[in-house]
């Protein structure tokens, strides 16, 4: 009998060492929060012909083209829209005869459009009052060489100097 004792005792020790767990888990949170992404880098200037040439031509077209181009490089982690505005209600006019002095060039008379050679002329907004150049989706960087133009007319624009400073401002499309 001694011996069926010990053999049952046995089984019972292993049956019990089986239903105890080797597992234990612990947990540890997690938070990451990802901001809105904007990123906009503009380089080049818009330059215009010096010549009378070119600006007679222009003056019949309607329109003359700059002959220098800013390119805009931009990405974004959101949909997202540039627009452009002029530093100031009217362009800039230095230059111009005394008689003239206060004439104004609305600044949607200086147009620009997003990719060279494609796409419609988007007027400068005024200061304040940007205008729409382009929208995309989100994205790695993209470079987009832009163009543009300046409206004339022969009847009521004043010799001088025209210019503003040209901002691009990227925002969020949501």
């Amino acid at each position: 009998m001694k011996r069926i004792t010990t053999a049952l005792f046995a089984l019972s020790l292993s049956a019990a060492a089986s239903a105890v767990s080797a597992q234990t888990t612990g947990t540890a949170a997690m938070s990451a929060t990802i901001p809105s992404i904007l990123y906009i880098n503009v380089t080049g200037s818009y330059a215009f012909p010096t010549d009378a040439a070119s600006w007679e031509a222009g003056f019949t077209a309607g329109t003359v083209a700059a002959s220098g181009n800013a390119t805009i490089s931009h990405r974004a982690n959101v949909p997202y829209k540039i627009s452009i505005e002029a530093s100031g209600a009217t362009l800039g006019l230095t230059g111009a005869a005394p008689a003239d002095a206060g004439y104004a060039k609305a600044t949607t008379d200086f147009q620009i459009r997003p990719v060279a050679g494609t796409g419609s002329y988007i007027g400068l907004g005024a200061q304040g009052a940007g205008a729409q150049l382009l929208t995309r989706a989100r994205g790695a960087t993209v470079t987009t060489t832009t163009e543009a133009q300046l409206n004339v007319n022969i009847a009521n624009d004043v010799p001088g100097t025209y210019s503003t400073t040209v901002t691009f401002t990227i925002a969020s499309n949501y």
